[in-house]
Parts: structure tokens; C-alpha cells; sequence
């Protein structure tokens, strides 16, 4: 027989991304190699929680071209 368990621990994950817009064409004609990189934009957010051991961490972030923000406890 399997005893209950007084602390109940979850997790969760999730992530939207990585790139989002239109696409776009780059021609060179000179000989040059382009080495083109899509504005990155994306959002994510994941914790865990365990009664048991006292552990709760949660992250959220979330990114719009150079601008980063984002809450980590």
C-alpha cells in the first residue's frame, strides 16, 4: 500500500517564440556574404514548486529585439 503524501509539489513550462514577422529577401551582387539575423522576439515562463523540500523558483522573460526583461525568484 502507497501512503499519502502531505506536500504536493508542480511545475510548469511555457515558451512562446522565437521569432516572430515577416520574412525578407536579401540579394547581393557584389560577392559579399550577408549574414542576416531575424529581430528576436519571444516570451517564456517556467517554476517549480515543492512543499515538501521548501522550494519555490519561478521565471518569467520575455524579449522584443535588445530589450530583455524579466522577474527570477
Amino acid at each position: 500500500m502507497i501512503g499519502a503524501c502531505a506536500a504536493v509539489g508542480y511545475s510548469y513550462a511555457r515558451f512562446e517564440g522565437p521569432v516572430v514577422g515577416p520574412e525578407h529577401l536579401v540579394t547581393v551582387h557584389d560577392g559579399r556574404t550577408v549574414d542576416y539575423v531575424a529581430r528576436p522576439e519571444y516570451s517564456f515562463a517556467y517554476g517549480v514548486e515543492d512543499g515538501k523540500t521548501r522550494v519555490l523558483q519561478n521565471r518569467k522573460e520575455t524579449r522584443n529585439g535588445d530589450e530583455v526583461r524579466g522577474v527570477y525568484r
